[in-house]
């Protein structure tokens, strides 16, 4: 058992008690570096560059050097464990580098690129995040149109609603007409905008059956909108969102924010909910899909406005994930 001891003692002696060494170099002072590369020791930057000179060493260790069994020991398995995680850091630093690890696939990559032809800055995160997992836009190649994740905001109900599949011919209007009832007996402008939007549907069908056989891709001029979810889920949320109901569809404003900005500069954009989507996201730099805040008057002291001009799309404000490739 003695012996044992005193081995251990050996191999693992504390700092306080090895013995000097002197610099291999100099020969004066006391070595305090040991070269990576040749295991020579030195004690200053001097010694270590002209120990570099005189032993033509780089001061690497050769990571693909021999080592002997009865040679290798801990130090040398730390050294090859911190050489394998270096390589693993370089491999994954190089898979960041491409699209395929930001999930930009061929899906992805052409809804940007559509959106970027309408006029839309469209920021794709890399895979993993949050936002780019519950994104559910995408490109409808046969109908040449966009599907967007819509998501509603409504800050004094404390209510976010999201629409996963929304038609780009769609319009604000039609999207907040359907999910927010119509308020007392009478004929409110939620329920004209209502009416107005049941006939233009029925125009979008004869139309659609009456070019059907020349053009059966082509768009629709209107796209009528029904909400998602069972009629338990929506007349719980038609109840929450009665204060909007109060207020009126019409008489209800709706923001889209701004990404990418400081917190003291306007944050939000106003949207107009009478238009179509396509043409209501022009000029905006989104991050994977819309975020509207919908507002009644009340609530307007807590947005800030912002011009236009401000949120117009531009090369400095993209990202490497949204711009077209």
């Amino acid at each position: 058992v003695g012996d044992v001891v005193v081995v251990i003692c050996e191999r693992m002696p504390s700092s306080s008690k090895r013995p000097a060494t002197a610099c291999e170099t100099c020969s004066e002072a006391i070595a305090r570096y040991r070269c990576p590369g040749c295991g020579a020791m030195s004690c200053c930057l001097a010694c270590v560059n002209k120990h570099k000179l005189d032993r033509s060493c780089n001061g690497k260790r050769d990571v693909s050097a021999y080592r002997a069994i009865h040679d290798f020991d801990d130090a040398a398995l730390l050294r090859d464990y911190h050489f394998l995680e270096s390589a693993q850091r370089s491999i994954e630093s190089a898979a960041r580098c491409s699209g395929e690890a930001h999930g930009l696939s061929m899906a992805r990559r052409t809804l940007a690129n559509q959106a970027w032809q309408r006029g839309v800055l469209l920021d794709l995160l890399p895979t993993g995040m949050k936002r780019q997992l519950q994104n559910t836009s995408r490109f409808d190649s046969k109908r040449r149109r966009i599907r967007w994740r819509v998501e509603l905001l409504f800050g004094q109900a404390a209510v976010r609603h999201v629409e996963p599949h929304v038609h780009e011919d769609a319009t604000l209007i039609q999207i907040l007409s359907a999910i927010i009832p119509p308020y007392g007996n009478g004929e409110t402008s939620t329920t004209v905008a209502r009416q107005q939007h049941t006939t233009e549907s029925s125009t979008c069908l004869i139309r659609s059956a009456a070019h059907s056989v020349s053009d059966s891709a082509a768009p629709p001029a209107t796209t009528a909108f029904m909400p998602t979810g069972s009629e338990g889920q929506l007349a719980l949320l038609r109840h929450r969102l009665r204060a909007y109901a109060r207020e009126g569809v019409a008489a209800l404003q709706v923001f889209l924010p701004v990404p990418w900005r400081k917190a003291d500069q306007p944050r939000f954009l106003r949207i107009p909910i009478s238009v179509p989507l396509s043409e209501a996201l022009q000029n905006t730099n989104i991050v994977e899909f819309p975020q509207f805040h919908v507002a009644m008057a009340t609530e307007l002291r807590n947005i800030t406005l912002l011009t236009e001009a401000d949120a117009t799309p531009s090369t400095a404000t993209s990202t490497e994930f949204g711009a077209p490739h």
